[in-house]
């Protein structure tokens, strides 16, 4: 059995209001502003929730994005019953499944709520999922299974953040053995993997030890399946010592411990230490949280197409999906018989392509939330898959 979290932690969680602070924005906002019904309604990923809030109440207004927490209910269209906010990108595709399927309207969440009808007539609840992972099983295009098509958004890539308040020798570099022996076992490395309640420990080649609590944030997310089969996880079971925090992802207010450590997108990361989230460095010891390399791969963003050198490799090519690799799509997840006219081109180019001036220069949108813009052409890097409600 998996750690239960800390009490401190639940009540630090309990206390923060989630979301971002975007340009011109005084506080976070977890729904469409401003309020109100529009053409299309995205849940899911709050990887990506931040930049999708940007894009779709600055640049393109036919979108409602509806963040994935805090917990609760949403109404995204009139004539559909308030549903539970779906909380990461498995719910969210859910959702998004649900809301067009055929043979089911409803899905279950994670906690295990059912939801109302999300179809009444010509009316569906959600016409968008935010997705910072592929499907878990795809499917030929063009058959009679698929259904939905993940369309690639930006890059991102997956590290750890790791708590060093008072402590020296913090590592700023892992292997991606030394990862699996934190979260799955097998020591490797620097690093004495954990057994039953005894968290692992990092030996500095300087001599001495640090005590790892390694954390993993809540069932549904993106992030910590992605991460879990980049350290390959394969079929065996998480460290029982690996505490289920139940918050969301890319959440700093629950590494305030020395030694705690977490999965962490590193776009989300870069983005919020640029003010561009609240998590950091509103978090309990946030100015000694700090992400570490992988591989010995920093997590800059890279300089240009083709610089590899980066935790995000190389934006003109699909990142390879094998252990070790900790790059990745995040994606935007629309029916496939809909992925076509206005909303292909909005899903497939426009959102990638937001730029505005800086400097009489453009900059990227997708950029100044820490994410890589990528120049696939064509359906590359698509992915295709079944309902999954």
């Amino acid at each position: 059995m998996l750690k239960t979290s800390r009490a401190l932690k639940a009540t630090v969680v309990a206390g923060l209001t989630f979301g971002l602070i975007t340009a011109g924005a005084s506080a976070a906002n977890a729904e469409p502003v401003p309020s109100g019904f529009r053409t299309y309604a995205a849940v899911g990923s709050d990887t990506i929730q931040d930049v999708y809030n940007e894009l779709s109440n600055t640049y393109f207004t036919s979108i409602a994005s509806y963040n994935a927490f805090p917990a609760g209910t949403i109404t995204t269209k009139s004539g559909i019953s308030a549903f539970a906010r779906p909380a990461g990108s498995g719910d969210g595709v859910k959702a998004l499944s649900a809301s067009w399927s055929t043979t089911s309207n409803t899905f279950t969440n994670a906690d295990g709520v059912t939801s109302p009808a999300l179809q009444s007539g010509s009316i569906h609840a959600v016409d968008i999922a935010r997705s910072s992972s592929r499907p878990g099983t795809s499917v030929a295009p063009g058959g009679s299974t698929d259904k939905l098509v993940f369309v690639p958004l930006a890059r991102d890539a997956v590290s750890v953040a790791i708590q060093g308040v008072g402590l020296t020798g913090v590592p700023t570099n892992f292997t991606t053995a030394e990862l699996h022996a934190i979260f799955i076992g097998t020591s490797a490395g620097n690093v004495t993997a954990g057994s039953g309640s005894t968290d692992p420990v990092y030996n500095k080649p300087g001599g001495g030890t640090i005590t790892l609590h390694p954390e993993l944030p809540q069932a549904s997310s993106g992030t910590r399946s992605f991460f879990l089969k980049a350290i390959g996880q394969g079929a065996d079971p998480i460290g029982a010592w690996v505490e289920q925090i139940g918050s969301p992802e890319n959440n700093a207010s629950t590494l305030g411990t020395a030694g705690d450590i977490s999965p962490f997108s590193v776009a989300q990361w870069n983005a919020q230490k640029a003010g561009l989230g609240d998590t950091i460095t509103g978090a309990p010891n946030g100015s000694t949280l700090k992400i570490t390399s992988v591989n010995s791969k920093a997590t800059n963003l890279p300089t240009g197409l083709g610089d590899t050198s980066t935790i995000y490799g190389d934006l003109q090519s699909e990142p390879s999906s094998a252990v070790g690799t900790f790059a990745r799509d995040v994606y935007s997840v629309v029916p496939t018989a809909n992925y076509t006219g206005t909303l292909a081109t909005l899903i497939n180019s426009s959102l990638r392509d937001a730029s505005h001036l800086v400097g009489g220069n453009p900059k990227y949108v997708v950029n100044d939330y820490g994410f890589g813009r990528i120049v696939y052409t064509a359906s590359e890097g698509e992915y295709h898959s079944n309902w999954t409600n």
